[in-house]
C-alpha cells in the first residue's frame, strides 16, 4: 500500500509541475573516489604465462601481449570469483581487444532484489525529494565464471586482455596462456573500479520498484586519468516480459556523444522482440585512451509484470595499461 501511495504522489507531482520545464543539474566529480594501487607483474618473453591475482576489492587487471607476426594462443583459461560487497549488486567485464576490434567481450551483472524494493529520487527546480527502501538481504552472493579457449588467432600487433570487477570483494582472477612460440607479455593491476546501478544516477526524476523503472534525465559523471575501460547498458533478464524503451548516451571529454536506443517488447506466447537503433554490444563496451570528464546519461520508461526490473549498469575502471 505504501508503495502505491508513493507512486501516485510522485506521478501526480510530475504531471502538475510539467516535465518539459527547463532545468540544470550540477555534475558529480568522482575523481576522488577512484584510488588505484598499481603493481607490475610477470613481464617478459615466454611461451607460457600464468597469473594469480587474488584477495582484492574492485580490482582491475591488464595484460599486454604483442608480436610482429600472427599470434596463436593454443590455450587460454580464465577463472574468476568474487563476493558481492553490499549483497545487492556486483559484476565484471572481461575483454580481449587491440582498440580496433574485439576478440572476446564477456559481461556478468548480478542484481539481487526483493519485491518490496522502492526508491524515489526527484530534483526538479526547488522541489527535491528522496525516499529509499531496500530490505536487508542476509545471504552472501558469489559470482563465478570460467572461460576456456583453444587455437585463438590474433593479427600482428599489440593486444590487451583486461578484467574489471565492480562491487566485488575477495576477488580472485587466474589466467593461464600457452602459445606456439615465445611472445612478450607485460601486466599491470590495481583497484578502484566503480559499479553504478539505476538508483545511483541523479536527475530530474528517478523511480524504481521490483517491476518498473522510470528515469528522466538521469546522469553520472566520472573523471578518468588514464584509460577508460568499462560497460554501460540497460537490459532485462531472459525470463521477464518487458515492455518499454531506454535511451543511453555517453559523452567523451572532447565532446563526442554515443547514443544507444532500445525498445523492449516480449509477449507471453511470442519470442522476445528487442529493437536496437544504432546499437551494438560494442557500443556498450567502453574503452578509450582519452582522459578527463566522461558523462553518462539515462532516459528510460520500462517495466515487466514478471520481475525483475530493467537493469541499468555502469561499470568503470581507470586502468593504467602496460607499457
Amino acid at each position: 500500500m505504501i508503495k502505491e501511495i508513493y507512486i501516485v504522489l510522485v506521478v501526480g507531482m510530475i504531471v502538475i509541475t510539467g516535465i518539459g520545464t527547463a532545468f540544470s543539474l550540477s555534475e558529480i566529480n568522482l575523481k576522488q573516489q577512484i584510488e588505484k594501487t598499481i603493481l607490475k607483474s610477470n613481464s617478459g618473453v615466454t611461451d607460457r604465462f600464468y597469473e594469480n591475482y587474488s584477495g582484492g576489492k574492485n580490482i582491475w587487471y591488464a595484460l599486454k601481449f604483442e608480436s610482429n607476426k600472427e599470434i596463436m594462443l593454443e590455450n587460454i583459461s580464465v577463472r574468476i570469483r568474487g563476493e558481492i560487497i553490499d549483497r545487492r549488486k556486483g559484476g565484471y567485464e572481461l575483454l580481449l581487444t587491440n582498440f580496433e576490434e574485439f576478440k572476446q567481450v564477456r559481461h556478468r551483472f548480478t542484481a539481487v532484489w526483493t519485491r518490496d524494493d522502492l526508491y524515489v529520487h526527484i530534483d526538479f527546480g526547488p522541489f527535491n525529494y528522496t525516499y529509499d527502501y531496500f530490505p536487508d538481504i542476509p545471504e552472501e552472493t558469489e559470482i563465478r565464471h570460467f572461460l576456456d579457449g583453444w587455437d585463438w588467432k590474433f593479427s600482428p600487433g599489440t593486444w590487451y586482455l583486461i578484467f574489471l570487477a565492480g562491487s566485488l570483494k575477495n576477488c580472485s582472477f587466474q589466467l593461464w596462456i600457452n602459445t606456439t612460440e615465445a611472445i612478450e607479455f607485460s601486466a599491470t593491476r590495481g583497484d578502484g573500479c566503480l559499479l553504478y546501478t539505476r538508483e545511483d544516477f541523479e536527475g530530474t526524476f528517478n523511480m524504481g520498484t521490483a517491476n518498473a523503472t522510470i528515469m528522466i534525465n538521469c546522469r553520472k559523471t566520472v573523471h578518468i586519468n588514464n584509460t577508460l575501460v568499462g560497460w554501460f547498458n540497460a537490459f532485462f533478464s531472459p525470463f521477464s516480459l518487458p515492455i518499454g524503451w531506454s535511451k543511453l548516451s555517453y559523452t567523451s571529454p572532447s565532446g563526442k556523444t554515443t547514443t544507444m536506443r532500445t525498445i523492449y517488447l516480449k509477449l507471453f506466447m511470442f519470442p522476445s522482440i528487442y529493437r536496437w537503433i544504432n546499437r551494438t554490444i560494442y557500443k556498450s563496451t567502453l574503452i578509450s585512451n582519452e582522459p578527463g570528464e566522461w558523462k553518462f546519461k539515462v532516459n528510460a520508461v520500462a517495466g515487466s509484470p514478471r520481475s525483475p526490473y530493467l537493469k541499468v549498469a555502469l561499470l568503470v575502471g581507470d586502468v593504467i595499461l602496460p607499457q
